[in-house]
């Protein structure tokens, strides 16, 4: 064919034009030159000299439409917290231009701070918390501000835990003391008394920031009978014989511990008031049967005496570094030392208290402005009972003792729920009595007479 076309250029010059590439629409059924907006097209070649008209066709898409529901502050997808009379259900948009981001302008709110805690207390305690985890601590206070609470208890040099997590103190070694009465591992911590564990006083913040979100006064107990009355447990107190590297052996409660109390007074204010926190605080200073459980060789007169001098010397000592009067208390247990705290004006916490007949005989016996609290033996209490048998008042017991409450300073329960095993668990933590409390004082009325009370 090329070479009959040639021999034919050769004699005809007209037959030699050469083709030409026109664009043609196909959508159309004849050919039609293609114009830019042409969907579908195809490149032809024709001789030169071919024309086509330039296609008419209306190739313009059809409008497709989307409905969002659009936040109408930020034109975007509304979230969880968008008010619901800003959102849009179902606007209307062209496809392709409808707002696929989320609002980022409303924000989940942040809940106000409550009031700060005011008298009457009612509460309940895990006195072991600093030794807990966070998340389990942070949501104990949340469940006593829900169940109507706004008060917590604490200890300060905490000595039951096997490790030292809980210890103010930096641990900087271990030491070894073989008896048969222990526990299997014989080894307990040395602190230098110099140098604190800032993870516990970490804790200590946390906790006191989670108080005042959730309105909770925070009862300290600075010296506690209860973490050191058994020798295993005392060879964990900081100020043991043997548990320090300054030698320290001076005792618990006389004029050689004084200075070191000085010192962990002032990093617990100044941690305190770093947190704009003491106006929630309570100090226990110390607990009577600190002395009076030790050596029974000493005698009522003498454990009186270390008892009382103790207190002024704490006392004293928090009260220079802005701590109130009316925040101080003592732990009571014999009533040979009432008379001189209801002389001195301070605040007695009477413990063995879970039942209303225990409460009645609380403040007969102190006849002064006392803090019940509810760790302790009552053969009356009929709640949860822990591993020792020792019981929280019942709700319906609870709710009683809420009206006999109203009016007087309050009401703290230990949370015996925590403790039904040897390891304790904040988890577990029931608040019944706590629901039967807070009933009892918010009922309709006057507070219950108890005679020879106030």
């Amino acid at each position: 064919m090329k070479g009959i076309k040639k021999f034919l250029c050769s004699f005809f010059g007209w037959f030699c034009i050469p083709d030409i590439e026109i664009t043609i629409c196909t959508n159309n059924p004849q050919p039609i030159k293609a114009r830019a907006d042409c969907p579908n097209t195809e490149v032809r070649k024709y001789p030169k000299g071919t024309y086509f008209d330039l296609c008419t066709l209306d190739h313009t898409p059809p409008v497709e439409y989307v409905y969002v529901d659009t936040c109408l502050d930020s034109m975007k997808k509304p979230n969880q917290y968008c008010p619901k009379n800003r959102i849009e259900q179902g606007k209307e948009y062209i496809k392709g231009i409808e707002p696929t981001r989320v609002c980022a302008i409303h924000k989940k709110p942040i809940p106000p701070i409550p009031p700060k805690p005011k008298e009457p207390y009612l509460g309940t305690d895990h006195y072991q918390f600093i030794e807990e985890k966070g998340k389990y601590v942070k949501t104990f206070f949340e469940k006593i501000h829900e169940h109507g609470g706004n008060y917590t208890t604490g200890f300060l040099v905490f000595t039951w835990s096997k490790g030292v997590e809980a210890s103010p103190f930096k641990q900087v070694g271990v030491w070894t003391e073989g008896k048969k009465e222990w526990p299997e591992d014989h080894e307990f911590p040395t602190f230098d008394l110099d140098k604190w564990n800032e993870q516990t006083w970490d804790k200590w913040r946390d906790a006191f920031r989670w108080c005042k979100e959730n309105g909770l006064a925070l009862e300290i107990r600075i010296l506690d009978y209860c973490s050191i009355k058994k020798g295993y447990q005392k060879r964990h107190n900081p100020f043991n014989n043997g548990s320090n590297i300054q030698h320290y052996s001076g005792g618990m409660w006389g004029k050689p511990i004084q200075p070191w109390y000085k010192k962990l007074n002032r990093k617990l204010i100044k941690t305190i008031n770093e947190a704009d926190f003491l106006d929630y605080c309570r100090f226990v200073d110390m607990n009577e049967s600190d002395v009076a459980g030790t050596d029974p060789k000493d005698t009522p007169e003498w454990k009186d005496m270390a008892c009382k001098r103790f207190h002024k010397f704490m006392s004293k000592d928090l009260m220079s570094l802005g701590v109130r009067k009316d925040q101080l208390m003592m732990n009571i247990f014999r009533s040979n030392v009432y008379d001189y705290f209801e002389a001195e004006d301070y605040t007695m916490q009477i413990h063995s208290v879970a039942s209303p007949e225990a409460l009645i005989k609380a403040y007969q016996d102190g006849g002064v402005d006392i803090f019940p609290v509810g760790d302790g033996p009552d053969k009356y209490a009929e709640g949860n009972a822990n591993f020792k048998e020792y019981r929280e008042a019942s709700p319906t017991q609870g709710e009683k003792m809420g009206k006999y409450i109203k009016g007087k300073r309050g009401y703290s329960y230990l949370n015996r729920a925590t403790e039904k095993t040897k390891k304790a668990d904040i988890r577990k933590a029931d608040f019944r009595t706590l629901d039967g409390l807070v009933k009892g004082l918010n009922s309709p009325g006057p507070a219950l007479p108890m005679i020879g009370g106030k």
